[in-house]
């Protein structure tokens, strides 16, 4: 690696050996980082895994993956195609890891593209994990977490949490696999790795995140209705498996389609129907049109608040095997490091408390409030939506008294908030300052009260037979279905206990629409184009539970039609609010437990 210390080899097994075994990893140092060789993986087919304490060290690739992914291939009439696979000691839970597609991933982070990126207005070289299209680029080691983290140490794991964000974002690429590491999938076999929670980070913290697949054809580009094109498809084992850009994938999942273009005439095409630009293959690799690519992509592709939404908004459709990997897996993104000691596995809550009041003393905004104003507020910390409960597999899911669990994901606001990109279509620089004013920042105590100053309206509840439009003269509808009047010219402190008032959470604009239904990449407009940001606004509705102690009930989320509500609130007071519970919350102890 570096030159200030060489890798310490501290495992080394013949792949031969290694298969059909379960590895034990007990006895290495905890709280040190390991990485697998992939040079002796591939050139002398030898499991070695080395040891340093240093991430600023020679160049390696991080693995995305599911713990649980696509089922095996069926058995193979000849199993000599095989290498066969292993496990690890305190994972027996997860995949076995296939020896075939480690690999692959081996190879795929050895490789890397002949022509190096230029900036030709500079005349240099642009990062290698920078650049719009990345591309493999060598690194000799790599990080698969099943191998590298001692599964049967606590103190270990709690560490390596510590690291992980680091390591993300320094690795050289991140190489996704979305079907797991039994297997390599197709572009048109669906997956749950856009429904995992760690998968979050693993594919923002990284410069450059490639999706590595099950590919037969030859090397190309590939474009998707969503405005991609001329993304480089680059072949890692011929006829067996190649990587391509993330983010073009994820947006050719939410289109449901890419276009693939051979770069090489008479090579071989996909046995799929041939469109105006090229070969139309059908992709659902990261999931099936589902909202967790929205805000995926949106996470991707904003900066600020808006970023820091599409995090909350991604986290809120996934799950984890331990409820309180919800927040670990995400507490980077923010710039926040949590002791992991510190919580126990179950306490989402508490964990959920630290990062809002981290991120809050930092100077970031309540950025998670209003992302799903359907789904019933939590009890315990009313700004948040309720927790879908979390498993080791499958998605995460609402529970219900009465009826059928529901998806958590369907429950999500398709739509994002303060889109600057959209300044010059607003109009001035008025509604960039109006937007700046709507954003919550404050602080939380540790019963999970978020204490700010906003504008706000005294609202009072309208009985069933005096009910108004939605838009008519101070009238809204919540998203429960209730009539509220909203009392600008009352002043609530004036009110009598309990109170009850909207607060203004500001203008949004829907992610997405249909796409075109052809491959027309080469179209000018791109997805979304036609928006129109100040389209939607949204409010909260609190009311007291308490003496100057408030909880959230339910949101508005209205059209804002002739920019009315934008000119209402203009000259709302402001007020200050301490927005909680109602529930006190539950304590939980620390278990000794993994």
């Amino acid at each position: 690696m570096s030159s200030r210390e060489s890798p310490k080899v501290i495992f080394e097994m013949t792949l031969a050996e290694v298969r059909g075994k379960v590895l034990d990893m007990s006895d290495v140092t905890p709280c040190r980082l390991r990485f697998i060789d992939c040079r002796a993986f591939i050139d002398d087919h030898i499991l070695q895994i080395v040891e340093v304490t240093d991430l600023r060290a020679e160049a390696f690739s991080a693995i995305s993956y599911v713990w649980k992914g696509n089922p095996p291939p069926s058995p193979s009439l000849d199993r000599k195609s095989d290498a066969g696979s292993f496990a690890v000691k305190g994972a027996e839970d997860g995949d076995m890891i296939s020896i075939d597609v480690l690999r692959c991933a081996c190879i795929a982070s050895l490789l890397s593209d002949e022509e190096d990126e230029v900036d030709e207005e500079n005349g240099r070289q642009l990062s290698p994990t920078r650049f719009p299209n990345p591309r493999l680029r060598k690194a000799r080691y790599i990080w698969l977490d099943r191998v590298c983290i001692m599964q049967t140490s606590k103190q270990d794991k709690n560490w390596q949490i510590t690291q992980m964000f680091e390591l993300y974002r320094r690795c050289t690429q991140c190489l996704v696999l979305p079907g797991g590491i039994q297997r390599l999938v197709p572009l048109d076999e669906e997956t749950l790795w856009i429904h995992r929670a760690w998968t979050l980070q693993e594919a923002l913290a990284p410069g450059s995140a490639l999706a590595l697949f099950a590919w037969k054809w030859g090397a190309g580009e590939i474009s998707n209705p969503g405005g991609d094109r001329g993304i480089n498809l680059q072949i890692v084992v011929p006829k067996l498996c190649a990587v391509s850009q993330l983010g073009a994938l994820i947006t050719a999942c939410i289109c449901g389609k890419l276009t693939f273009k051979r770069v090489i005439s008479g090579q071989k095409h996909p046995p799929v129907q041939k469109g105006k630009h090229g070969w139309i293959v059908p992709v659902k690799i990261l999931g099936a049109k589902t909202p967790n690519l929205v805000s995926l992509n949106a996470a991707l592709n904003s900066t600020a608040e808006t970023r820091e939404r599409g995090i909350w908004q991604s986290v809120f459709g996934r799950t984890s095997s331990r409820p309180v990997d919800m927040v670990f897996s995400i507490m980077g993104l923010f710039g926040v490091l949590l002791d992991p000691s510190g919580f126990d596995v179950n306490d989402r809550t508490g964990a959920t408390i630290a990062l809002a009041q981290a991120i809050l003393r930092k100077g970031g905004s309540a950025s998670w409030i209003g992302l799903a104003t359907r789904a019933a507020p939590f009890p315990e910390i009313s700004t948040f939506p309720e927790f879908p409960k979390t498993s080791v597999g499958g998605k995460a899911m609402l529970l219900r008294s009465f009826d059928e669990p529901v998806e958590a994901i369907s429950m999500l606001d398709d739509d994002t908030w303060l889109p600057m990109e959209y300044e010059s279509s607003i109009g001035s620089r008025e509604s960039e300052e109006q937007n700046e004013v709507q954003i919550i920042r404050g602080e939380m105590d540790d019963d999970g009260y978020l204490t700010f100053m906003h504008k706000a309206s005294a609202v009072i509840p309208v009985a069933t037979d005096k009910r108004q439009s939605t838009n008519t003269a101070g009238y809204a509808q919540t998203t429960d279905g209730q009539l509220w009047e909203f009392l600008d010219a009352v002043d609530i402190h004036s009110i009598e206990y309990p109170k009850t008032a909207a607060i203004i959470l500001g203008m949004y604009v829907r992610l997405y629409e249909d796409v075109e239904d052809d491959d027309s990449e080469e179209s000018d407009s791109d997805v979304g184009s036609d928006f129109d940001p100040s389209e939607l606004v949204k409010f909260m509705l609190i009311t007291e539970h308490a003496p100057d102690k408030f909880h959230v009930v339910s949101y508005f989320v209205m059209h804002d039609t002739d920019n009315m509500w934008t000119r209402r609130t203009k000259n709302w007071r402001e007020y200050t609010f301490s927005v909680g519970g109602p529930v006190i919350r539950t304590i939980s102890k620390v278990s000794n437990g993994l």
